[in-house]
């Protein structure tokens, strides 16, 4: 087996890359759902038909990529603090901006959709009142909307603390190599996908995902399986060196199952859920690998998006729905609106993101540390992938 080209530091330049990637790709399923057949917040008068399949094939990579990532970080995390540090770490970035965005992200959105279908007519601020009234979404104002995850991300390193203390244990260290020689053994990478199909094969049909925790547990069971994976594989050296070894492979068996799934054809269920988690998956090693092939070392640019990803997770939503209600009745063709809410919603967040960045005490609100001096985050080093890998 060749050896790995990247240091034996734990910071992880190309999974930073991948996780960046992966947030702006959700930005873009969220454009989707404007215009594809799906329900969403706002919605394009014209229906693109044909983004349906490419969104709900993206839809197997998008998450789990990044849940599998925060695994990872959470695993190079866990090597230097106690478990005390650790979710008292977890709780300040993720529970302090689900809080504030309860109240200040999320309301906007809702009041737009009311605006839409009539249920409001006065201001923002005659509106707004309501979100303390405390009543549930879609009935009352409050709701976590896409900030869901941060819930999930918070609980599943809660359930997690049984398995944290264990794996500080000789025997959980005789597990991992163990699994990391099994992972690197003939195919068997391909068969980590089977957990999340079969989650889903079991769950899936006859309880839809809704994200609201209570009662949503073919998806809450689904991310976790993946978080928990990345939080064995960034224990396994080794595997990583076994990605770089099979790239090829690997995308070619991810162009092979990529096409196997894009066809709108009739199967049975759990054929269809075996194909698209295996296409998933496929696609995930495949990136996996070429990012820690090409992706070596840490650039600036690299830097600057890294310490700008979470914050931009947790505003972007507020901003494509507050631009996209007006920018949906220009005079323009879907595909060209599709481009320009796209281009200019990306703009719009990195710019309140870069906002956020630089003003101290607003930066423990979307997920950063308190500093006085933000620039310092640029060129500091930083172990693992910091802030959460949301």
């Amino acid at each position: 087996m060749s050896a790995s080209p990247h240091p034996t530091s734990q910071y992880r330049p190309d999974l930073d890359l991948i996780r960046f990637v992966a947030i702006i790709l959700v930005h873009v399923h969220h454009v989707g759902l404007i215009f594809g057949p799906f329900w969403w917040i706002v919605k394009s008068p014209v229906e693109l038909t044909v983004l349906k399949n490419p969104m709900l094939a993206a839809g197997q990579v998008r998450l789990p990529l990044i849940l599998l990532i925060s695994g990872v970080a959470t695993a190079y995390a866990f090597r230097q603090r106690s478990l005390k540090a650790l979710m008292g770490d977890r709780a300040k970035r993720l529970l302090v901006p689900l809080l504030f965005g309860v109240f200040f992200i999320t309301p906007p959105q809702i009041y737009i959709e009311r605006l839409i279908t009539g249920r409001v007519q006065g201001s923002f601020l005659e509106f707004w009142p309501s979100v303390l009234e405390f009543v549930p979404w879609p009935k009352g104002s409050l709701s976590w909307h896409h900030l869901w995850l941060l819930c999930y991300l918070f609980l599943y390193n809660v359930l997690m603390l049984p398995l944290y203390a264990w794996l500080r244990t000789e025997s959980a260290q005789r597990f991992c190599a163990a699994f990391e020689a099994w992972v690197t053994r003939g195919v068997n990478v391909w068969l980590l996908f089977l957990p999340s199909a079969l989650i889903r094969i079991s769950l899936d049909r006859y309880v839809p995902a809704n994200m609201a925790l209570i009662n949503d547990y073919w998806l809450f069971s689904h991310l976790l399986s993946f978080f928990v994976l990345g939080n064995f594989l960034g224990r396994s050296p080794r595997f990583w060196d076994y990605l770089v070894e099979k790239r090829k492979v690997m995308m070619v068996v991810a162009v092979i199952t990529g096409a196997a799934i894009l066809p709108d054809i009739s199967r049975p269920f759990w054929v269809s859920m075996m194909m698209y988690c295996l296409a998933g998956w496929s696609f995930m090693l495949a990136a996996l690998a070429w990012a820690r092939t090409l992706v070596t070392v840490t650039k600036p640019w690299l830097k600057y998006v890294r310490d700008r990803a979470f914050p931009f997770y947790i505003l972007h939503e507020l901003v494509l729905v507050v631009l996209a209600y007006p920018l949906l009745k220009l005079p323009m063709g879907p595909w060209v609106l599709f481009a320009l809410i796209t281009v200019v919603t990306i703009l719009a967040t990195w710019a309140l993101t870069e906002f956020f960045f630089r003003v101290p005490f607003l930066r423990p609100l979307v997920g950063l540390k308190y500093r006085q001096s933000p620039r310092a985050t640029v060129a500091e080093p930083q172990p693992a992938l910091s802030p959460p890998a949301v």
